[in-house]
């Protein structure tokens, strides 16, 4: 029995706050309401998704003793720039190790004298000139990432801005906690002082318009059937509620496709424009 109280009580509880809600907007004197302007006005506007990752060398060399022997030369030093075929360690076996690719010494683990043994990692060589951008696209957001797709990129730690382009999508999946997410790989333009390692923020442009109606978020309100609509005057002064089509938002405008021309002046209340939106909310509606 107190269970089932305790379950029309939280029925309850919603429904008097919506009858007072009603009760004091509808027996509250229209006049006393202060109404603020908002112009609808012609701009662009767009939305993007957002992805974190990490910078990346995808050309890359690790140097290895091939045979137990002793280090007899080391011809680099940690941070050199090497190019391609350059000598770089010699062993008491006669074998010369020489670099595959140009690029930089980022680890060098060898000393003459030492005592190696195989598959020991003797040096690692990174060309930092291509670096990539590597990050994870979950499932639902993989749609909007394709080859050759444009995106900017934020270097977190440098705070600077830089850009890039989608060059691989990997199709085999990593599935977690029951999502799904696919590794996407960026080229960069990398500015001096970018580095493996760093993390990055990536946004992909989602939608955008150019040239269309724009009209603040706020000024927007919805009716019983979650349509859109405004408030205007008419000939008369008089307030009264225009139903307009919405097209992309970004969280501070919206697109308005149809229903109210650029220039056009609407009114709205924001106390009124937050109850109604709560009330929204509580029976599930609400902007898209």
């Amino acid at each position: 029995m107190a269970h089932k109280k305790r379950r029309a009580l939280r029925w309850l509880i919603p429904l008097v706050l919506i009858l007072v809600v009603v009760g004091f907007f509808a027996l509250r004197p229209r006049a006393s309401i202060r109404y603020i302007e908002a112009a609808a006005f012609t701009g662009d506007i767009s939305t993007t998704y957002s992805f974190t990752g990490n910078i990346i060398a995808p050309r890359r060399q690790t140097i290895s003793a091939p045979a137990s022997a002793t280090v007899k030369d080391v011809y680099v030093a940690a941070n050199e720039q090497v190019k391609s075929g350059d000598r770089l360690i010699k062993l008491s076996t006669g074998a010369v190790l020489k670099s595959d690719l140009a690029g930089e010494i980022v680890r060098l683990n060898a000393r003459e004298d030492d005592v190696v043994t195989p598959g020991m990692e003797l040096m690692t060589i990174v060309d930092v000139d291509e670096l990539e951008v590597e990050i994870s696209v979950d499932e639902y957001d993989v749609e909007a990432v394709s080859i050759g797709k444009p995106v900017e990129i934020t270097v977190n730690a440098l705070g600077i801005d830089c850009g890039g382009t989608v060059k691989s999508l990997d199709k085999d999946a990593d599935t977690s906690g029951g999502l799904s997410t696919y590794t996407a790989a960026i080229a960069v333009d990398a500015p001096e002082g970018v580095l493996p390692g760093m993390q990055v923020e990536v946004r992909m442009l989602n939608q955008s318009a150019a040239g269309v109606t724009l009209l603040k978020v706020d000024a927007l309100q919805f009716s019983e059937d979650n349509r859109a609509y405004v408030l205007v005057k008419d000939a008369n002064g008089k307030y009264v509620s225009r139903f307009v089509e919405t097209g992309i938002n970004d969280g501070a405008n919206v697109e308005i496709r149809s229903g109210l021309a650029s220039g056009e002046t609407v009114y709205y209340a924001p106390g009124e424009t937050d109850m109604m939106s709560m009330m929204m909310q509580m029976r599930g509606g609400g902007l898209q």
